[in-house]
C-alpha cells in the first residue's frame, strides 16, 4: 500500500525507517514537514514518481531511496517525465600548478634565506627555553619589596633581598642543597662579592603574627654566641618567604 499521508503530521519524529516493506504509490509531500526528521530509510519499496527535494528532504542522499525503480528527480539521478534533463556537472579543471624558482635563482635564494631565518628565529627561544625549564627545578618565588618594613634592624645584621639569595643560590637549585628537616632546606650560596653563604630557607608558615614571632627568632639567634654556633651574618623577610644567612662551613651543619 502507498505511503499515509497522515505522517507528515508528526512534525516532531525523528527517525522514519519503512524500508522492506513492498510500499507503492509516490511519496507524500506532506513528509517534508517533518522538520525534526534525521533519519529516512524507503529503500526497497515499490514507490514511484518524484522524490520531494524541499524541507527535511533536502538533506538526504540517493540511499534514503535506492531499490525504487520507479523513482525519479535530483537525488534518484533520474529526470522525470516531462521534466528537463539535468544539467551535467562543470568540467573539472585541475589548478595550473606553479612552477617553483629555480634552485640557483636569486629569489630562490632569497626566500630559503628568509625561511631559515625566519624557522631559527622562532625555534631558537623556544629551544633555549625549553633546556633552561630542565636545568630548573619548578620552584616559584614572590619578592615584594615594596612591602617589605625598612625599619626591621637587627644590629649589624644584614637584610639580604629576596633577588640576592635567589641569585647566590641558583635560584634554590636542588643541587645547592646542603641538608633538610622539619625546619626547611639550607642552600650553598654566593654573594656578590665570593662570599660563600648557607641559606636557611624556612617553610612557609602563615600563622597569625608569623612575621612577629620570625623577627623575635632572628633577635635571638643574632644575640647568641657558643663556639659550636654559627653568628648569623643576615635575613630576608618578606611577605611570603623566611630566610636566615649564616657563614658557609664546609661539612658543617646550621
Amino acid at each position: 500500500g502507498p505511503i499515509p499521508d497522515t505522517l507528515g503530521k508528526l512534525t516532531k519524529l525523528r527517525f522514519l525507517r519503512l524500508n522492506n516493506n513492498t510500499l507503492s504509490g509516490s511519496i507524500p509531500l506532506l513528509l517534508t514537514n517533518i522538520t525534526a526528521l534525521q533519519v529516512l530509510d524507503l529503500s526497497n519499496n515499490h514507490l514511484s514518481g518524484p522524490v520531494p527535494d524541499t524541507g527535511s528532504f533536502s538533506l538526504f542522499t540517493p540511499i534514503s531511496f535506492a531499490n525504487n525503480l520507479n523513482l525519479c528527480g535530483q537525488v534518484t539521478g533520474k529526470p522525470c517525465p516531462g521534466s528537463p534533463p539535468f544539467s551535467p556537472p562543470p568540467p573539472f579543471v585541475p589548478p595550473t600548478p606553479v612552477s617553483p624558482p629555480e634552485e640557483n635563482s636569486p629569489t630562490a635564494a632569497i626566500a630559503g634565506g628568509v625561511a631559515a631565518g625566519a624557522a631559527l628565529l622562532f625555534a631558537a627561544p623556544a629551544v633555549g627555553f625549553a633546556y633552561w625549564r630542565r636545568r630548573k627545578p619548578q620552584e616559584f618565588f614572590f619578592d615584594v619589596p615594596a612591602e617589605e618594613d625598612p625599619e626591621v634592624h637587627f644590629g649589624q645584621l644584614k637584610r639580604f633581598s629576596l633577588r640576592e639569595l635567589q641569585v647566590a643560590t641558583d635560584t634554590f637549585s636542588n643541587k645547592n642543597i646542603l641538608g633538610r628537616g622539619g625546619f626547611g632546606k639550607v642552600y650553598k650560596g654566593r654573594l656578590a662579592d665570593g662570599t660563600l653563604v648557607a641559606v636557611k630557607r624556612l617553610k612557609e608558615d602563615r600563622t597569625p603574627g608569623g612575621e612577629l614571632q620570625f623577627q623575635t627568632e632572628v633577635e635571638m639567634i643574632s644575640m647568641a654566641v657558643h663556639r659550636n654556633l654559627l653568628r648569623l651574618r643576615g635575613f630576608c623577610m618578606t611577605p611570603t618567604e623566611r630566610l636566615l644567612v649564616y657563614p658557609y662551613m664546609a661539612n658543617g651543619s646550621v
